[in-house]
């Protein structure tokens, strides 16, 4: 869920709230707004824990890929070179 439609559902809720008659006061407005923008901030840490365990997963796996592309290229190379100190 993106925090858009979190704030979207909320309004929405608010409004239904109100159609039904239901009348919050300033104090129980307050602690709906602080219960969303806690969901909303525990969302965009989760998001970003995500996107550094992503990061350090891609790096390691490119990092992994890279040792062994080198490791071929200087086997490769010893292999030249002695192939070519016999001709």
């Amino acid at each position: 869920m993106k925090l858009k439609s979190i704030r979207e559902s909320y309004a929405k809720f608010i409004k239904v709230l109100e159609t039904a008659g239901v009348k919050l006061n300033e104090s129980q407005k307050a602690d709906l707004d602080s219960f969303i923008l806690a969901i909303e901030s525990k969302m965009q840490k989760q998001k970003e824990m995500a996107v550094k365990a992503t990061k350090k997963i891609v790096t390691e796996h490119l990092e992994e890929q890279y040792k062994k592309a080198f490791k071929s290229i200087l086997e490769h190379q010893a292999e030249h070179a002695e192939i070519a100190t016999k001709i």
